[in-house]
């Protein structure tokens, strides 16, 4: 049971998780782009880092999505 629950919390997590992260991920994608303006190099480095950071975020978070599927089908 235990087990379970924490499965779930994870799940439950991992999807509150991700839907702000992929609308973060957008949002600096759209200033990357200058849809809101010219930026100089210094604003895009640090939207690339903004960038690569939520990237990994996302990633880590659909890798967890990922375990809890696999550990649903054992259980």
């Amino acid at each position: 049971m235990l087990e379970r629950s924490k499965s779930e919390l994870v799940a439950v997590a991992s999807h509150q998780l991700r839907t702000p992260l992929t609308a973060m991920r957008g949002n600096v994608e759209m200033l990357v782009d200058e849809s809101y303006g010219k930026l100089n190099k210094e604003q895009h480095e640090l939207l690339a880092d903004i960038d690569i950071s939520t990237i990994r975020l996302i990633t880590m978070v659909n890798d967890m999505l990922d375990i809890t599927k696999i550990e649903k089908e054992d259980l």
